[in-house]
């Protein structure tokens, strides 16, 4: 098959999306790396899975589960977090501490980027059993906020580290009231909703309209300085998808704004904690947005080309690619907000390496819908718009998807087809021929003389080798045979052209001069006919014919001419 020239159009044509899908699967790459035995053996005496009243199993649970307990006003619950005797005095007060050092002057680090396994993160340069989860500043510098793991009640918990809890009270005396602390009224000081001061229900929403506008006006600029500069001569199309990158990319631009806005005016932390969350969500949602948008642009702009040049074969495969770079892109998205709302992902997907049988049963079509959409778009047996026939259904390819394919017939009616099913089918396709059979037979009258006859077909191969279509200089016109009421003459011959509209009007014209030239030789078309003979049996009684003995004949023709 020829398609070289084709294959090295298809990718010089995709190679901004296939680098974008390169993009994507190597930002994928760290969160896929944490997933943890995904070679399917079996967990080690280590990897042991333990459970802790309180969820301290891991970094990220020990954060949370502080924090969950400082909403609820719980000092004692709180202080099963950090590393001191459970129920006590100091562990109370310590609480208290780390609370007001993290309101003023400390930062968690976001809940995705904090470790959550039994083991902590490892190669941070710190020892085995330590983790950091958060820094807080001081006039003396920066002090890390370490979590530690220690055994309790005989399993493995991960408590605010004793290094930290040391330095809280120096950090509390040095720490001083924030922004929103002093112009706090007085009159709403002490109450607390949730846990979040009743300062913080007013700010919060305040900076996230401020900064969400100031995010606006950042995407607003950003995308008109590039759509009056390097999108200057693009299409109308193009810059309209310009515009509509805005909305996420001012989410985007707001995220940062937020984050900076709350640290540098004092908002706690814990309305920042599950404020940060949420932003990140959004974060995650928009850049999934903007390669939506992106692909969708570049898809486009692609397609036009590939139609304009009459590039089909490569149609099918810009849009299969940018299916599969939205999914990527939108499974990777998904897999992150999961991961952020604690949902343990990696456990999940793990369990895939070891319960293959539950893959092989539940996904095993969905993988060979999958592979039989590669192989159309690689072998290519039919692209969008070809006009094809497989297992008694006839029609134009509409769309080649991830799944299946869709055919429009000439009902109008849509049939989809699985493309692991069709990919196996034996598909006839009609758009690919180069030239269109023209095999026809007919028949003249058995009064036809031999001399007619072959008048007839040299007029007819006159004809033909005239007609600008026929591009045979010894078009085939046959006496074929004898047929039961007619001499049959035979026709066959191919039409040069490609387009099926054309060879359907070809075949008329040709047909409509077959019968020209036929009755211009004086010829007479055959039409059935019967001849029927009647004869007196001799065993039959004398009057069976009406008492005459004569043998008679009848021919049944019809009346001539």
């Amino acid at each position: 098959m020829k398609s070289g020239p084709m294959h090295r159009y298809l990718f010089h044509a995709l190679r901004p999306l296939l680098c974008l899908l390169i993009l994507l699967s190597g930002l994928a790459a760290p969160a896929l790396a944490q997933l943890p035995n995904m070679s399917g053996n079996p967990p080690s005496e280590q990897e042991e899975t333990v459970t802790d009243a309180f969820g301290r199993t891991t970094p990220r649970g020990t954060v949370q589960g502080y924090l969950a307990a400082m909403a609820q006003n719980d000092p004692i619950q709180a202080g099963r977090f950090l590393q001191v005797e459970p129920g006590s005095a100091r562990a109370e007060t310590l609480a208290e501490q780390l609370r007001t050092v993290l309101d003023r002057s400390g930062r968690l680090a976001p809940v995705s980027e904090i470790n959550n396994t039994n083991e902590g993160a490892s190669g941070d340069g710190l020892e085995g059993d330590l983790d950091q989860v958060g820094i807080i500043s001081s006039p003396d510098g920066d002090v890390p906020l370490l979590v530690r793991r220690i055994q309790q009640d005989g399993h493995a918990v991960w408590v605010v580290a004793d290094e930290t809890l040391k330095a809280l009270p120096k950090l509390a005396n040095q720490s001083v009231a924030t922004l929103i602390e002093r112009y706090t009224p007085s009159s709403l000081k002490g109450y607390e909703l949730l846990g979040i001061p009743a300062g913080d229900w007013a700010a919060v929403p305040v900076l996230a309209f401020l900064t969400f506008l100031i995010g606006w006006c950042l995407a607003w600029a950003l995308t008109a300085f590039a759509i009056n500069t390097w999108l200057r001569r693009a299409p109308a199309e193009t810059r309209d998808e310009a515009r509509r990158v805005r909305v996420p990319l001012a989410f985007l631009f707001s995220n940062g704004l937020f984050r900076f806005a709350c640290l540098g005016l004092g908002v706690s932390v814990i309305a920042r904690q599950w404020t940060f969350q949420l932003y990140d969500i959004i974060a995650i949602l928009s850049l999934v947005w903007i390669v939506f948008i992106v692909t969708s642009a570049v898809a486009r702009r692609l397609l036009d080309t590939m139609t304009r040049r009459e590039k089909t074969s490569a149609i099918s495969g810009t849009k299969l690619i940018t299916r599969l770079i939205n999914a990527v892109a939108l499974f990777i998205g998904l897999f992150q907000i999961l991961d952020m709302l604690g949902f343990d992902v990696g456990t999940g997907l793990a369990a895939l390496g070891i319960g293959g049988l539950a893959l092989a049963l539940g996904a095993q079509k969905t993988i060979e819908n999958l592979v039989g959409s590669v192989m159309l778009v690689v072998d290519q047996p039919i692209r969008v718009g070809d006009l094809c026939q497989f297992e008694g259904v006839f029609g134009t390819v509409e769309d080649i998807g991830i799944r299946s394919t869709r055919v429009r017939t000439l009902e109008h009616t849509v049939v989809t087809i699985p493309n692991g099913a069709f990919s196996s089918m034996q598909i006839e396709n009609f758009t690919r021929k180069e030239r269109f059979l023209f095999h026809h037979q007919f028949g003249v009258r058995y009064e036809t003389t031999a001399e007619e006859i072959e008048r007839v077909r040299q007029a007819l191969k006159a004809y033909l080798k005239e007609h600008p279509a026929i591009q045979d200089d010894d078009p085939a016109v046959r006496f074929l045979n004898f047929g039961a009421d007619s001499l049959t003459m035979e026709i066959f011959v191919y039409i040069e052209t490609r387009s099926i509209p054309k060879f359907f009007d070809y075949q008329t014209e040709l047909l409509m001069g077959v019968m020209n030239t036929v009755q211009g030789e004086g010829v007479e078309f055959a039409f059935p006919s019967q001849t029927v003979y009647l004869s007196r049996d001799s065993r039959a009684p004398a009057n069976f014919l009406g008492g005459k003995p004569e043998s008679t004949a009848r021919e049944n023709k019809p009346p001539s001419a």
